[in-house]
Order: structure tokens, then C-alpha cells, then sequence
């Protein structure tokens, strides 16, 4: 029988695949690049190009775990989670990444290259996500006679 923890990590993976994680990791260094990119006035848009390297599939799963996580503590403020202050310490936050490391993913996560944007649907943006955590839930989990919601 696998321990607790070994249940989570599998049924994460079942709905978080590497190939999902890949899309993701693509598109968030595509749009990071353009929107890093010095435009027509000289004027870098956020500066954070020294700060970015490239994510991974590691990151976005780390990142998507801890959003998944914040859900279940429900602070106002994001810095809260990485607060070194014995009385709120969430220590599971700094260990996985950064603050500064999770702000610039929060900051770049994208689905879709804009070039590719299709104007007609109001929900491009996250019609990829929507699609395929719909398509998840749909195959891997059936409501059985007696669910209530």
C-alpha cells in the first residue's frame, strides 16, 4: 500500500501531466521573452529579465502544487505563505521555492501565445486549461448514484 504522500504525488501526476506541464512550460518562456523584450521606446517592461531563466517542468509542477495548497489556508496577502515569523510560519512555502522565484511565475504564467489568440472566443486565454482539466476530471473520476454537491 502506498504511504499518504505517495498517493498525493500519483494523483497529482494523474491530473498534472508531463505533457500539459510541457505546453505550459513553453508558453510561459515564449510570452516571458516577449515580454521582457525592450519595445520601440527603449523601455524594458518590467525589468525582470535579469531576474528570469528559463522555468522547467519541475517549477510549473512545484508552483501548480503550491497554488493548489494556498487554497486550503486562504490568506489575503501571497507574502503571508513565506513569512519567517514562528507564530504564522508556513515553512513548506520557502522550502519549495522562493518568493521572489513564485511572484515571477505568477507573473508569467500563460497558456497560449497571443499570436494564436482566437478573438472570438471570450475564454482563449484559458481555454486550454479549462479543456484539458475538464477532459481530467470527466475520465478520471465518475460521480457515483449517491453524490451530492
Amino acid at each position: 500500500m502506498l504511504s499518504e504522500e505517495k498517493r498525493s504525488v500519483h494523483v497529482f501526476n494523474m491530473f498534472v501531466e508531463t505533457n500539459f506541464c510541457l505546453h505550459l512550460v513553453a508558453q510561459i518562456n515564449k510570452y516571458t521573452v516577449s515580454s521582457t523584450a525592450q519595445n520601440d521606446s527603449g523601455y524594458s517592461n518590467s525589468g525582470t529579465e535579469s531576474k528570469w531563466f528559463d522555468t522547467t517542468i519541475d517549477e510549473i509542477k512545484a508552483f501548480i502544487s503550491l497554488c493548489i495548497i494556498q487554497s486550503c489556508f486562504m490568506n489575503d496577502n501571497l507574502q503571508v505563505y513565506w513569512c519567517t515569523q514562528k507564530s504564522t510560519q508556513t515553512p513548506l512555502f520557502p522550502s519549495v521555492m522562493s518568493f521572489k522565484q513564485y511572484k515571477l511565475q505568477h507573473e508569467f504564467l500563460h497558456f497560449i501565445d497571443n499570436a494564436e489568440l482566437d478573438v472570438s472566443d471570450r475564454l482563449a486565454k484559458v481555454r486550454h486549461p479549462t479543456d484539458y482539466f475538464n477532459n481530467k476530471f470527466q475520465t478520471l473520476y465518475t460521480l457515483k448514484q449517491d453524490t451530492a454537491i
